[in-house]
């Protein structure tokens, strides 16, 4: 690793326990600490490359015997303590909460030990940040939230719930009229399991109805940052500064997968940490939606556009399983040790063209051994060297997602999934490259040529004001699902038409969402859309029509100037996201099946199940890649590339 030009190294360690096994328990019952394992790890990295960094991946976690003391500070579902199975190997069926003060001054101490010991034996120096880890899978969302279970009614949140709504509705007069019951803040209740359950057993939760349900939900999503921040304080005060903090959160698009984590620990969560400064960079693996060499593409579940906008670090993580392993357990697998160096190649094409930094992530030991992989890793270290990308790189088209629709949310995992990681991946295959952006940070002059907006089921005032001013500013906006038909705040929802911009009316009726285009190619998940919409005169093209009555689903139309697309059920396949495209005069960066990343300094492309792909050039690029070539272009390049094969092309200075 060293000699393929890599300087940063990252190891599983913990400052307390670990229930997943990748480190050993540091904090014994007597109040001792054991640091042996941590010390080496470090000494084996900085023996063999005593100048390297490294930033190790600090999990903090309560030992079982803390948890036998504390009963009262423990996770809860339901009725009970006892969590049960809580997958991914972990390995205790009870876990302190976030939201107990005890924990938390617990956890700050033995950070703090931590930190002063990393200090005495030298290793600071060699330390420029941490990444703080906690909750399922080393990621900061609740015990069990990505197991199906709804989180945390344990003794310690029910106390700190009643304070987080005295501080948000002040008396009990004003959180009575929200609720719409009488209640009071001095012996109130969490909703319990039975009327959260019912909250999203519809297709949305009505945010009247079911106040309590959501001002619970949002709690909750605050609980684990809140943590972090503090904890990240303990890292600058200790440190004197000298050490950041980086944390894996933030996953807008892959939690789609796990609703109830969703709705309770990645929408408002993130806003708070953005607003702290406390937190220096946020990172994520490579989105699990389809990693598949030729029929996926590589994405991350971050909204990067988002923390380019806050000055927050990213990084992007690769753990893909290589050639090597037995078996993927459904993450990706490579087939051979060609498809592995192709693999690792579109990887950091991501990265490298969203201005992201970037590390592989070995589980077993045993994923880049291979002095081919090497190879290909001291060739990629020489690309990113040499580039000269910025964070103000931008993809063409983003995925617009807006925190206060995800609150409401329901339906199953499959269905989330289509809108959000699966939508993203049919962006990729449709030949522009695409990022994720919250609503509440695109500015009316944004810079993207295509809009996404997949789940904007409520949209209150404020938000149908920030829409329409960037929908002005795009060449194409397109709509999908249930848009604007869920309540607001105030009242009824504010409807299809409003929010689109299109004439459209919404009927509540069930209908079958299969479709297809005029030339006879079907598409859809055969599954019954809980609406359905008809276009109100004949000013809409239409694009594709159910299979069973021929009735329109997806249209398009001119609003305010440019084009905007709708489609009743989401995720709209590349093939008719290409007619819409050719239709709004919108071009495309690549023409051919693969998917591909581009930025301001260069071009990632891994072809698909073709032999060939068209790389549609901007004026700009034409000479930089002519010179790269060494021979004219003329618009467009075609790549003749092996079906899943990646390569990254790089503009040079003239």
């Amino acid at each position: 690793m060293s000699a393929a030009g890599l300087f940063g190294y990252s190891f599983s360690a913990t400052a307390d326990f670990h229930p997943y096994g990748l480190a050993r328990p540091v904090w014994n019952e007597d109040g001792t600490y054991d640091y042996s394992e941590f010390d080496g790890r470090m000494s084996a990295i900085l023996e063999s490359q005593p100048d390297a960094w490294v930033i190790p991946r600090l999990y903090i976690g309560s030992p079982p015997w803390w948890d036998q003391q504390h009963p009262d500070e423990l996770v809860g579902f339901r009725h009970a303590v006892m969590l049960g199975d809580l997958g991914h190997g972990f390995a205790k069926t009870t876990a302190a909460s976030f939201a107990s003060d005890a924990w938390l001054v617990a956890a700050k101490a033995n950070l703090t030990e931590f930190i002063r010991h990393a200090m005495q034996r030298g290793w600071a120096e060699r330390i420029p940040a941490l990444i703080l880890c906690s909750g399922t899978s080393e990621e900061w969302v609740h015990v069990g939230a990505m197991e199906g279970h709804l989180p945390d009614a344990g003794m310690a949140a029910r106390a700190r719930f009643r304070g987080y709504l005295a501080e948000k509705y002040g008396t009990d007069g004003a959180l009575s009229h929200a609720w719409r019951r009488d209640v009071s803040l001095e012996n109130l209740e969490p909703p319990d399991f039975e009327r959260r359950r019912e909250a999203t057993s519809t297709s949305w939760i009505d945010p009247r109805a079911f106040r309590d349900v959501i001002d619970f939900n949002q709690f909750l999503s605050l609980l684990p940052t809140k943590f972090l921040i503090e904890l990240s304080r303990t890292v600058t005060r200790v440190s004197n500064g000298a050490w950041k903090v980086g944390a894996f959160h933030g996953y807008f698009a892959e939690m789609a997968f796990h609703p109830e984590a969703l709705r309770m620990g990645c929408t408002l969560g993130l806003s708070h940490l953005l607003a702290s400064n406390e937190v220096a960079f946020l990172a994520s693996p490579s989105s699990y939606a389809r990693r598949d060499l030729r029929s996926g593409a590589s994405m991350s579940m971050l909204p990067t556009a988002t923390l380019r906008k806050h000055g927050m670090g990213a990084f992007h993580e690769s753990d893909i399983r290589t050639h090597v392993l037995v078996d993927d357990a459904g993450y990706g697998r490579t087939e051979s040790l060609a498809d592995t160096l192709s693999m690792q190649v579109r990887e950091a094409g991501v990265a490298l063209a969203r201005g992201m930094g970037f590390w592989w992530f070995d589980m077993t030991g045993t994923f880049h051994d291979e002095p081919a992989v090497c190879e290909v890793m001291r060739q990629l270290v020489s690309i990113a060297r040499q580039s000269n990308n910025t964070p103000a790189s931008q993809a063409r088209a983003a995925l617009v997602v807006d925190e206060e629709a995800l609150e409401v949310l329901c339906g199953f995992p499959d269905r989330l999934a289509d809108a959000l990681p699966r939508q993203l991946l049919e962006i990729a295959h449709s030949g522009l490259s695409c990022e994720i952006i919250r609503l509440s940070d695109l500015d009316e002059q944004h810079g993207y040529d295509c809009l996404v907006f997949p789940v904007l089921e409520r949209v209150e005032p404020l938000a149908l004001a920030r829409v329409r001013a960037a929908v002005r500013s795009a060449r194409l906006a397109l709509f999908t699902g249930r848009t604007g038909l869920a309540p607001t705040s105030a009242g009824p929802p504010c409807g299809i038409e409003l929010v689109t911009g299109l004439p459209l009316t919404a009927i509540d009726e069930a209908v079958p969402s299969d479709s297809v285009t005029d030339d006879g190619i079907q598409f859809g998940r055969g599954f019954w859309s809980t609406h359905d919409v008809r276009p109100v005169g004949s000013s809409v093209h239409v694009v594709a029509r159910r299979v069973r009555d021929s009735v329109p689903s997806v249209v398009l139309g001119t609003s305010e100037g440019g084009w905007t697309a709708y489609a009743l059920e989401p995720p709209v396949p590349a093939f008719v996201l290409s007619k819409i495209y050719a239709t709004a005069g919108l071009s495309v960066d690549v023409e051919g099946k693969g998917s591909h990343q581009s930025s301001r300094d260069l071009v990632a492309v891994t072809a698909g199940d073709s032999h060939g792909m068209s790389l549609i050039t901007q004026s700009e690029w034409q000479d930089q890649l002519a010179h790269v070539l060494r021979r004219p272009i003329g618009g467009r390049i075609h790549l003749t590339l092996r079906p899943g094969e990646s390569t990254i092309l790089q503009r040079r200075p003239k």
